[in-house]
């Protein structure tokens, strides 16, 4: 039998791919090594440049794209809008909306649009607190974006941890970058002013 040989270029983690993608709009000298044309990575690309740029991001049926782009789109200042599939506004997104408002931000859904009204992240209450009996995702959402944020950022984790294994990769990929992370259990504390230490992340292959 003859010998297997591969020429050409392995996706990376579309998992690893999309936070460093949020990573990379707050640092945008952060270099992400690693190749991934899913549908996934693209849309949250092409949402990332269009909340910047004050256009409706379209998240097509991604909830990751939703959730973690709905967090970006509050760190700014101002009106947004994410549109997507009636397929995705169908999937649970109360939580999503529940940690925004904690954080001071308007959100609301009609239709298959997210309308958020934000003045920049203000917590409201002694910590945020953070259902994650349907998804870690928005735990990783919140995480992802609490870079260089003018006031400390107490958390709590509330639920069965659902996909886990997951808010975990998130939480060791900013680690490594340079965020300071304390945990106590269920309990986790973000020191203010959190900035970026490493500008450049190779993202693995699943």
């Amino acid at each position: 039998m003859s010998g297997f040989s591969f020429l050409g270029t392995l996706p990376v983690s579309k998992s690893i791919m999309n936070r460093a993608l949020i990573i990379q709009s707050y640092y945008p000298d952060f270099l992400i090594e690693g190749i991934n044309q899913s549908d996934d990575v693209s849309f949250m690309k092409k949402g990332i440049q269009q909340i910047l740029n004050f256009q409706a991001a379209d998240c097509g049926h991604a909830g990751t794209v939703l959730r973690f782009l709905a967090l970006r789109a509050s760190r700014i200042p101002g009106e947004h809008k994410l549109v997507g599939s009636s397929r995705l506004f169908e999937r649970p997104q109360e939580d999503l909306l529940k940690t925004l408002r904690q954080l001071s931000v308007e959100a609301e859904i009609r239709n298959d649009t997210l309308f958020i009204r934000s003045q920049g992240w203000k917590l409201l209450g002694d910590a945020l607190i953070i259902n994650t009996d349907i998804s870690s995702q928005f735990a990783s959402a919140l995480f992802l974006n609490s870079w260089s944020l003018n006031f400390d950022l107490p958390v709590v984790l509330n639920g069965s941890s659902v996909s886990q294994s997951y808010f975990y990769m998130t939480m060791s990929m900013l680690e490594h970058l340079g965020m300071s992370i304390k945990r106590q259990n269920s309990e986790f504390y973000i020191p203010n002013q959190q900035a970026l230490k490493k500008y450049k992340y190779k993202c693995e292959i699943d």
